[in-house]
């Protein structure tokens, strides 16, 4: 034992590595060896101007991804949907039936319950419940849509700075009801702008010309 020392936990810690070398992208490498070997590879440059292609491509797409975010923030504001529970969507199929039934008697109590079951904790007046039934013709969508802007004397569309949990609960399900309008609709305000970069030429030979490297 006396010349020989037992390395340190710190000597062992220094050489260990967690995600291993870090590497080039593959296409950095590729360009590399391909300018290396131009003379010995004539077909290197069509290749090399594929794989410009692919990388301009990838941060194209990259962009885009980006654009479309920052426009859906500008579109929503902020944040207000919450994912409903399998109970709060069955509440919210149910409730069409459940507006039919209480504008039948006159009373809104199964409304109430549905309100509540969904997990609104505002005490709405009677009248306002009523109102909103009898202008919604029985579409669920429009119930929300007229109760919200009752008790928030604020279209649903017009952004709030602020959205507490009872507005949240009332805005998600409005897009629950009208799921496929919505998805449409941010399909639309999101939809491509820019055309990506053109393809070159000799792309159709890629596979035929990669293979010898």
């Amino acid at each position: 034992m006396g010349k020989y020392k037992i390395p340190s936990v710190q000597y062992f810690l220094s050489k260990k590595t967690i995600y291993g070398e870090k590497k080039d992208p593959v296409w950095v490498y590729l360009e590399r060896e391909m300018r290396e070997n131009i003379e010995n590879k004539p077909y290197n440059e069509k290749v090399g101007a594929w794989l410009r292609y692919l990388k301009e491509l990838r941060y194209y797409f990259y962009r885009e991804a980006k654009r479309k975010e920052k426009s859906i923030n500008d579109e929503v504001g902020p944040p207000w949907y919450i994912e409903l529970s399998s109970c709060q969507r069955d509440v919210l199929n149910d409730l069409k039936t459940n507006i039919h039934q209480d504008l039948l008697e006159d009373l809104p109590n199964r409304i109430r319950k549905s309100l509540s079951d969904l997990g609104v904790t505002l005490k709405i007046p009677r009248k306002i419940l009523m109102q909103a039934m009898n202008d919604s013709v029985e579409d669920p969508g429009i119930f929300i849509w007229n109760l919200y802007r009752a008790v928030y004397k604020k279209s649903p569309s017009e952004l709030r700075g602020r959205y507490d949990m009872n507005s949240m609960i009332l805005m998600s399900s409005l897009v629950f009801i009208d799921l496929e309008e919505c998805i449409q609709e941010l399909e639309n305000l999101t939809q491509m702008k820019t055309p990506p970069p053109p393809v070159p030429q000799e792309s159709t030979y890629l596979l035929l010309l990669i293979k010898p490297l």
